[in-house]
């Protein structure tokens, strides 16, 4: 656990020492009107994370339980199945 949490404040501070000194207008900038800012990149991060948190925090207290779609086998592929189909379809329209 203090591995992921020394990681987690190497990637932070990074982030910071990268992106720190960039004003809000670089921030928002975006490269074309398919393409994300870096603004979006990481409110994107922030709120996947903060939906995983609470499960984290639930497995490492021992009191996380597997929802029914946890069980399902098929549920992680047919993500990622998605994911693929996704990718390909914004490469095609580019």
């Amino acid at each position: 656990m203090r591995e992921l949490i020394s990681e987690i404040e190497k990637v932070s501070a990074d982030a910071r020492l990268t992106f720190g000194n960039l004003s809000a207008e670089q921030i928002n900038w975006k490269p074309s009107a398919k393409s994300w800012s870096i603004g979006q990149c990481f409110e994107h991060l922030i709120v996947t994370n903060n939906l995983y948190v609470p499960n984290i925090q639930q497995v490492i207290e021992g009191t996380h339980r597997n929802n029914f779609f946890s069980k399902i086998p098929f549920s992680t592929n047919l993500i990622a199945v998605a994911m693929k189909m996704r990718s390909t379809r914004n490469k095609n329209e580019r």
